[in-house]
């Protein structure tokens, strides 16, 4: 379900409340399905100022469990993310993520790192002024808890 509403002069605010059993995505030849998928949040966009809070996201597969908010002030030039994970298994985090995003070095060099394991908690957090600065390590600030760990250093 969507539910969109606005207050005029560009006021745009939307609910979401969605599960799909099966998403199916195409990040190159091969199909990477995400299984038991459960969303809802906001999205909200005013004259300065972009706005999606991630109230609930579950997946199955890959299994975690996260909340978040994605904020963009034109009158601060800034943009700032805030991700808060639990019930991670990184393993199959690491594989599906490792597809839809094999070209970033960030990625690439972060589970490099980290092989498996169970993630209990986590906090990610990214302050940015372009999105050309996202994939920068300086950047994200990013941390948790692992049982279980499969860390190669």
């Amino acid at each position: 379900m969507v539910a969109v509403e606005s207050s005029g002069a560009g006021n745009i605010k939307a609910h979401v409340n969605a599960a799909i059993p099966v998403l199916e995505l195409s990040p190159g030849r091969e199909k990477l399905p995400i299984k038991g998928t459960q969303l809802k949040g906001t999205f909200e966009v005013d004259e300065k100022t972009t706005r999606a809070t991630l109230t609930k996201l579950t997946l199955d597969d890959p299994r975690l469990s996260m909340t978040g908010t994605f904020v963009y002030d034109e009158n601060q030039q800034d943009i700032r993310i805030a991700v808060d994970g639990s019930q991670i298994d990184a393993n199959s985090i690491r594989k599906t993520t490792l597809k839809l995003a094999e070209k970033s070095e960030f990625i690439q060099r972060l589970f490099d790192v980290i092989r498996g394991g169970q993630v209990s908690w986590m906090k990610i957090k990214i302050e940015i002024h372009t999105l050309a600065d996202f994939g920068e390590p300086d950047n994200i600030v990013i941390q948790g808890r692992m049982v279980q760990g499969r860390i190669y250093i």
